[in-house]
């Protein structure tokens, strides 16, 4: 069974996931224990910043997706949501630390809010 989340931990890790896709407007919605999200831009921002191992695999099999559209609507899962804080956190030890105001940081706020009002269902609208 999967570790349950505060809304303000889920929703921090949904922000920096839709951050790494470059998702800037979005609609978020909580159903059941699930969130989906509708992404308003179905573009992904090239990233500015391309890991070695990522260069090197788009030569061999000469594919860049950097301008892969992103799905019509993103589901993220407890377990899943879960797994990625765990794989951010691993990362994060060998990292320097962030002061960063993102939208994993807005999300958190709107999150630790729907905790003590103990929100059942929710949208949140970010264009």
């Amino acid at each position: 069974m999967a570790e349950s989340l505060s809304y303000a931990q889920s929703l921090r890790v949904v922000g920096q996931d839709l951050d790494a896709l470059g998702v800037d407007s979005f609609e978020l919605a909580k159903c059941g224990d699930d969130y989906i999200v509708w992404p308003a831009e179905f573009t992904r921002k090239p990233s500015a910043k391309k890991g070695f191992l990522s260069k090197i695999t788009q030569k061999i099999v000469e594919h860049d997706d950097s301008n892969e559209e992103i799905p019509d609507r993103l589901y993220f899962a407890p377990a899943q949501i879960v797994w990625s804080d765990i794989q951010r956190r691993l990362k994060r030890q060998s990292d320097s630390p962030s002061d960063r105001r993102d939208r994993s940081f807005l999300l958190r706020v709107l999150g630790d809010y729907l905790d003590r009002k103990n929100a059942d269902q929710f949208t949140i609208s970010c264009f």
